[in-house]
């Protein structure tokens, strides 16, 4: 897409909730701080553990020839968020058919604009070919070289600010698994609608909160699962939660959340 069609865009306007209240241009929600506009970003790692990032086209409105998240767009209009990650994964870096790992919801604010911004990750190992327009260059970064440059410059401050909240999220929403976890209860959700999840969450960690329960399974299916979306959403609000992350194969295979209730919650 040329820069003069991109900048013929337009974006849904949503309030801190993301329901949608309006639409304006791109360069009216690139000019106005207080047209919050809908983003999804994906982290893509390998399985080394390293993060792969994207230097920023001369092209772009914002931050051009910087270091950026691996991928990061737009939403198109009516578009929801998995759709838009999924298409922004195909299109900047060429990765097509993996699955997306939810990680969290946040408002970006700056003086030029602001974004309700959904982060998911892959973790990919194929090749990647990534858009000239969009993308100067690419490659994967360990960590540790990440964290020796922050604040140098070489990033944009909207990845700075990302990679340090997805660190501070991955301290209780976790890959590792501890290393003893027994399930006590199970709750499945197959079958229920997706409005019957929060309550039904809240109730089954409050039940076992009062039964004094360590170790919890919740099913909710594989994949892009809205109702995992849901789960963990919920997961993230509750103060008895002390983690969660994917149940291994061996306990539930990966259409499973295990949760671990903070100490003072069981005996």
């Amino acid at each position: 897409m040329s820069k003069d069609s991109k900048n013929e865009e337009s974006f849904d306007i949503v309030d801190r909730e993301g329901n949608i209240i309006g639409r304006a241009s791109r360069q009216a929600c690139h000019r106005r701080p207080g047209l919050l506009h809908r983003v999804a970003h994906v982290f893509v790692f390998n399985s080394k553990g390293e993060l792969y990032l994207q230097k920023r086209s001369e092209n772009k409105d914002i931050q051009p020839g910087k270091w950026d998240t691996s991928v990061g767009g737009h939403l198109a209009l009516s578009e929801d968020f998995e759709e838009g990650a999924c298409r922004e994964l195909e299109e900047e870096l060429g990765i097509k058919g993996v699955d997306l790992v939810y990680l969290y919801d946040y408002i970006w604010e700056s003086e030029r604009e602001s974004e309700l911004v959904r982060t998911y990750k892959v973790i990919y190992d194929g090749s990647i070919r990534f858009d000239p327009f969009e993308i100067e260059d690419g490659r994967f970064f360990t960590l540790s070289e990440i964290e020796s440059k922050l604040g140098s410059g070489l990033f944009t401050p909207n990845f700075e600010e990302e990679y340090k909240r997805y660190n501070k999220q991955n301290k209780i929403d976790g890959d590792s698994l501890p290393e003893v976890f027994i399930v006590t209860d199970v709750l499945d959700l197959h079958g229920f609608f997706p409005e019957q999840v929060p309550e039904m969450i809240r109730e089954f960690i409050n039940n076992a909160v009062d039964l004094k329960l360590a170790g919890l399974r919740i099913i909710h299916g594989k994949g892009r699962s809205k109702l995992k979306y849901l789960v963990r959403n919920e997961l993230k609000k509750h103060p008895q939660v002390a983690w969660f992350g994917d149940a291994p194969p061996e306990i539930g295979g990966w259409g499973a959340t295990l949760v671990e209730l903070a100490e003072e919650g069981h005996q």
